[in-house]
């Protein structure tokens, strides 16, 4: 506690003060007196081992009646052979000769040097008792001898002369052959309008002084200000005036451009010193202010960033001004192609602090095509917190977009489809060559064969003919269709990419049936034959009367909806709780935000912070058209168990189905995983009809199976699948392979099988939810007392509480004050701990649940220096209910 802050009371203990009591014969008392105006001891007391205090409170040992002086201002001990003084922290200093006291810290006191409290000189006899006041006032009748009484140090013997009081070591007036008194020896003068200045930051400021000697001995006078930082005075001259001279002066004052620079009044005072009077100042009060500015820094990291369809990146600001700065955020870009999402738009800083917040760049997806940049621009909209000064702040950065699929990745699959078709019948041996289905197409025979392995390879040379030209065909359709992918606009692309995609795998299927192809026996004098001689053909295929006929399978295939996340791969530590995260769904609106509510929870409480990062991943849901995305991390201080994650749902007034995301739990410290994924699921908006989606299979035509009988031969019989319509999931036609040839002399023709459709599934409509009616009700006190003053506390506005409705509700608040008398100050206001904002007196609104929104209530608080009277309005809006209470401030003196 300051010693400014005890009451002064006559009844009030003095912490500091000690009984006077009377030294012991063995040790040298000491005595400290009080100098008057003719350097004269005016009052004394004695000081022995416990000490003295010099003070305003009256239970001091030597009380000095002035409000200058603090209640408790110094304290003086003797040891018997030294003294030593300390200043117990008072405002208006102590000072040791031209040295003024660092506050708590002991020096030497020795008898020459004279101590100067606010007004008042004091002085140090070791030893014996300083001359009786008898003594002073028969030197005070002596002829000539001047005559004076205790006043203060710095009384002007005119307005604009400051004065100082002289110390007995001095020779008396009559002998130093002075016309005036020593206290009024040097008169300071300084122009008017350098009296009341503003000192702009880092401009240089020239203070013209002039000094006059009154005294009858020519003085060498030092000038210096008080209360400026030293650096900030850049020439601090000594000038000599003879007697009754007037002799100019110049200081040079420059304050810089920093954050040291702090705005407001400064309590300045000109002081001079001459070297012939030791025990004088003559002092001179300014009063001075530094005008405030603005010097904002922004930057952005990572300069550059790629990505599919969103980037992640760290806006800093940094405030180098000398007044709080509050910046309002924004990003554009010139084609307008970027959606942007600011965790924290609006950041108070102080004077040389700084703060940063995460920005999410998110663009539409691209299928095929090059690589594009995006560029574009970070802007704060920098002001005071009166709103008087305005600036505005840019930087660059750069999103470059990547495809999913790029141009090279097209020619690449053909041209790999391609080589393995090849690589099997050219890279390899010819003994071993022979022995791959469909050689006989690429190396025919010398001699004719017989009338059976010509009808044979006949057919098998078909057949390939044809799936080569289904082949050319094919990659005829994926070059139009990837063609067709780069110019289509962005919500055609993700059709065509299906599309493509079954392409693919239909040019995949071909490649696989050449390795169906029947195995030929080569001529026994073919110069690639490798079979021994004796080897029996192979026989050929030919279905067997009565066997199960080819038939075409209808394979439904389900994509899942929802992929599981693993869980990261960190070890767990034995012993630590276990973090789990749980689900949340929510109904959007058709306009304005919806919060999503995701609870963190620990296993146990633990003694040490539990910290884990957090971010959120798309499924069917987008970030930026269907929610916020978020990351960042979460800290469980020791004893907490629980917290959430706050993801805002984005409204629509289209979307008919239901979208998902994921919260993905990265990384944590001091706690192992038990469930890091939560689903967050975004329902239709109320009043749209959600439809569920379902497969349809519907063929309109019947795949056949066709054989051909040939006179004293057999063949492999067709199979020719006929493409099914599109349905929604994907119905896939798969062939069946093709069955072990088996010898027979006739062919028998298949019936054709015919497929049946499966009945077609209707959509089902979900009924619209509707909200159960809730009535808000806020509950606020009608007025709250204030302390104001210089040092200001902060005064809790309690009583503030929103219910009527689900704690899990959404509800947005907004908190705003007014000055009502001075109307120019409304003070300021702030909610501490977590998710609060530092103080401010602009308008702050949030957006959470009814259960967070009343827990940060529950830290409001408000200040003002100055008294009078502001108001603080606060409105909550729950759906198309609003409630606004309006508290009166009554700020009162302290």
């Amino acid at each position: 506690m300051s010693p400014d802050e005890a009451p002064d009371s006559e009844a009030s203990p003095n912490p500091y003060a000690t009984q006077v009591v009377a030294s012991s014969t063995n040790e040298r008392p000491a005595f400290v007196a009080l100098i008057d105006a003719r350097g004269q001891p005016a009052q004394s007391v004695e000081v022995t081992a416990a000490g003295v205090t010099i003070g305003r409170l009256k239970s001091s040992a030597l009380v000095l009646d002035d409000p200058t002086i603090s209640r408790n201002h110094a304290r003086v001990e003797w040891d018997g052979r030294r003294a030593r003084v300390t200043d117990l922290g008072s405002k208006s200093g102590t000072f040791l000769g031209a040295v003024r006291l660092t506050p708590q810290t002991p020096y030497e006191w020795l008898p020459d040097q004279p101590l100067r409290i606010g007004r008042y000189t004091l002085r140090l006899y070791p030893g014996a008792p300083p001359p009786a006041p008898a003594a002073a006032a028969a030197a005070a009748a002596i002829p000539g001898a001047p005559t004076g009484r205790l006043v203060p140090a710095d009384a002007p013997s005119s307005p604009a002369v400051p004065t100082g009081l002289l110390n007995p070591d001095m020779a008396a007036p009559e002998r130093a052959g002075a016309a005036v008194e020593p206290a009024t020896a040097v008169a300071l003068a300084v122009l008017p309008d350098q009296r009341a200045l503003t000192l702009t930051p880092g401009e240089h400021v020239t203070i013209n002084v002039v000094v006059t000697n009154h005294a009858t001995i020519p003085l060498t006078v030092s000038l210096m200000l008080d209360g400026l930082p030293p650096e900030w005075v850049e020439v601090a001259p000594t000038v000599t005036v003879m007697p009754g001279a007037r002799v100019p002066a110049t200081l040079l004052v420059q304050a810089p451009a920093s954050s040291a620079s702090r705005a407001g009044s400064y309590a300045v005072s000109l002081q001079a010193f001459a070297a012939e009077l030791p025990t004088l100042m003559f002092e001179a009060p300014l009063e001075w202010r530094v005008a405030p500015f603005l010097a904002g820094e922004l930057s952005i990291a990572p300069k550059r960033a790629r990505g599919r369809d969103r980037a992640v990146y760290t806006v800093t600001v940094r405030n180098n001004g000398n007044v709080p700065a509050s910046y309002a955020l924004s990003a554009t870009d010139d084609l307008q192609e970027l959606a942007y999402s600011i965790a924290q738009e609006r950041l108070t800083v102080g004077p040389g602090e700084a703060a940063e917040t995460s920005l999410t760049v998110v663009v539409e997806r691209r299928v095929f095509g090059a690589e594009r940049q995006h560029p574009f621009t970070v802007q704060a909209v920098e002001t005071d917190v009166q709103q008087a000064l305005r600036e505005t702040l840019s930087v660059q950065a750069q999103f470059v977009q990547t495809p999913a699929f790029p141009l090279w990745w097209i020619p690449m699959v053909l041209t790999l489809l391609l080589l393995a078709l090849l690589c099997g019948f050219a890279a390899l041996p010819a003994s071993l060559a022979g022995m791959l289905p469909g050689y006989g197409i690429f190396a025919a025979p010398t001699e004719s064969p017989p009338d059976m392995r010509a009808t044979a390879a006949a057919e098998a040379t078909a057949t390939a003919q044809q799936l080569q030209l289904i082949e050319q065909q094919g990659q005829a359709t994926l070059a139009a269709l990837a063609q067709t992918a780069t110019a289509a606009p962005a919500d055609q692309q993700v059709a065509l990419q299906a599309t493509l995609a079954a392409q693919f795998a239909s040019a995949t299927a071909i490649a696989l049936q050449f390795t169906a192809l029947p195995t030929l026996p080569p001529p026994t004098d073919a110069p690639f034959a490798t079979v021994p001689p004796g080897t029996l053909p192979a026989p050929t295929a030919s279905p067997v009367a009565g066997a199960p006929s080819p038939t075409a399978t209808l394979t439904r295939t389900r994509t899942p909806t929802l992929t599981p996340t693993p869980a990261p791969t960190q070890t767990p530590a034995p012993g630590l709780p276990e973090l789990t995260i749980d689900d949340a769904s929510v109904q959007r609106r058709t306009s304005g935000e919806t919060t999503m509510t995701f609870t963190v929870r620990l296993s146990s409480s633990s003694s040490a912070t539990v910290s884990v990062e957090y971010t959120t991943e798309d499924d069917t849901a987008r970030a930026g058209i269907d929610y916020r995305s978020v990351s960042g991390t979460l800290a469980f201080n020791p004893g907490e168990t629980e917290r959430v994650i706050v993801v805002q749902a984005l409204p629509s007034s289209t979307t008919a189905t239901d979208r998902r995301f994921r919260v993905v739990l990265t990384s944590a410290a001091g706690a192992n995983f038990a469930d890091n994924v939560a689903v967050g699921t975004i329902r239709p908006a109320a009043g749209i009809a959600t439809a569920t989606p379902t497969a349809t299979f519907a063929p309109t035509q019947t795949p056949t199976n066709t054989g051909t009988p040939l006179p004293g031969a057999t063949a492999t019989p067709t199979n020719t699948p006929t493409p099914l319509p599109t349905a929604t999931p994907t119905n896939t036609h798969t062939p069946t392979p093709l069955p072990t040839a088996t010898p027979t002399e006739t062919l028998t023709p298949t019936p054709t099988e015919t497929l049946t459709p499966t009945p077609t599934e209707t959509p089902t409509l979900t009924p619209t939810e509707t909200p159960e009616p809730v009535t808000l009700t806020l509950t606020a006190p009608t007025s709250v007392n204030v302390t104001g003053g210089a040092s200001t506390p902060w005064t809790d506005i309690d009583g503030v509480v929103i219910s009527g409705a689900p704690d899990t509700d959404t509800v947005m608040v907004r908190l705003n004050i007014v000055g009502v008398n001075p109307s120019n100050n409304a003070g300021e206001m702030r909610i501490t701990g977590l998710d609060g904002f530092a103080q401010t007196s602009t308008p702050q609104t949030f957006m959470t649940t009814l259960a967070d929104a009343n827990s940060r209530l529950s830290r409001l608080q408000y200040r003002r220096g100055a008294i009078g009277q502001a108001r603080m309005t606060i409105t909550v809006t729950h759906g198309s209910q609003v409630r606004t209470a309006q508290i009166d401030l009554q700020i009162n003196q302290p």
